[in-house]
């Protein structure tokens, strides 16, 4: 699968670090894969959204784990502040 709605490619699938045995579903979704690790016998369902921030968020995913179908996983969130656009403030990432 090289291209999924814009969303999903070849080059950060092939960023991940991966144990042995995955299933990982061709439309799951990997922003920031250099800081992504997945464990052994991992399954990740359908339209999941694995996402390690912009800066330095990192997500590892332990062994035998399951994800169902369209499962939204972060390092990261935006603040809050009322009456600003929450994608002009900061994010805070762990």
């Amino acid at each position: 699968l090289v291209n999924y709605y814009n969303y999903s490619h070849v080059i950060p699938r092939r960023s991940l670090r991966v144990g042995s045995s995955p299933n990982i579903s061709p439309n799951a979704v990997f922003s920031n894969p250099e800081r992504i690790s997945i464990g052994d016998r991992v399954r990740i369902g359908s339209r999941c959204h694995i996402w390690a921030g912009h800066a330095g968020g990192c997500i590892r995913i332990g062994n035998d784990c399951l994800f169902g179908p369209e499962v939204m996983v972060t390092a990261a969130s935006y603040r809050y502040n009322d009456g600003a656009p929450v994608t002009a403030q900061r994010m805070d990432e762990a």
